[in-house]
């Protein structure tokens, strides 16, 4: 209970943070109206982006994060007050599964990135999705989320210890997805698969709709 209570308090400054600094907007707020256990999935290309989970969800979204993270002093003991759950990004650990699944089925919010990395560049956003994502999904049996991150890259930098902001911020998110298990076992491989690539798909389109109105207003102001 104290665990919620702190990870509240820690959304409302996040949230008063990206939405004063980074001009933060939400789209789709209605599908955060949900109680039970929920898979919160979406891209990756800012260390921003986990604090996003916090600013946009009242509710504690337990972060699947790389493991060494956990050794950085005074970071550490604070993303594990946060509820995040430690990964092995070099090999998938039963052990995290189901303590992820574990806590989905008690009705809490798991926070993951289906591509597995933080993607550099906008080229390899949205070209891969790790099946850990339909695993949980399969396992638990609770609804994925599907939310877009637009331009959360550099929302947030230091520099010389003066924090940097930069305005633009948008958060969209989608309709819960359902993983629905194939008719027998041997498709279930490639039913995972899909379910993976398709649930990246559906993050990718309003970020590169937004990359798209931005190029367009480019070439309209030079004509």
């Amino acid at each position: 209970m104290l665990g919620h209570i702190w990870f509240y308090f820690v959304h409302l400054v996040l949230n008063t943070i990206f939405t004063l600094g980074c001009g933060l907007k939400i789209e789709g707020k209605e599908n955060l109206k949900f109680k039970g256990g929920c898979l919160f999935a979406a891209n990756h290309t800012s260390y921003m982006d986990p604090p996003i989970f916090g600013a946009i969800s009242a509710r504690r979204v337990n972060c699947m994060a790389k493991k060494e993270l956990f050794t950085v002093p005074f970071l550490a003991p604070l993303i594990r007050s946060l509820g995040a759950i430690p990964v092995d990004r070099d090999k998938t650990e039963m052990t995290t599964i189901k303590k992820a699944v574990e806590l989905l089925k008690k009705g809490e919010i798991v926070g993951i990135f289906p591509e597995g990395r933080r993607m550099k560049s906008e080229e390899d956003e949205g070209k891969e999705s790790r099946r850990g994502v339909s695993l949980l999904a399969k396992m638990s049996g609770v609804p994925v989320l599907p939310i877009s991150i637009i331009n959360g890259k550099d929302s947030i930098t230091i520099k010389k210890g003066i924090p940097h902001f930069k305005r633009g911020v948008k958060v969209v998110i989608g309709k819960p997805i359902q993983y629905v298990k194939a008719s027998n076992a041997k498709e279930e491989k490639e039913n995972m698969e899909n379910f993976a690539h398709n649930l990246i798909s559906e993050i990718m389109k309003p970020v590169e709709e937004a990359r798209k109105q931005i190029e367009d207003k480019k070439t309209e102001e030079e004509k």
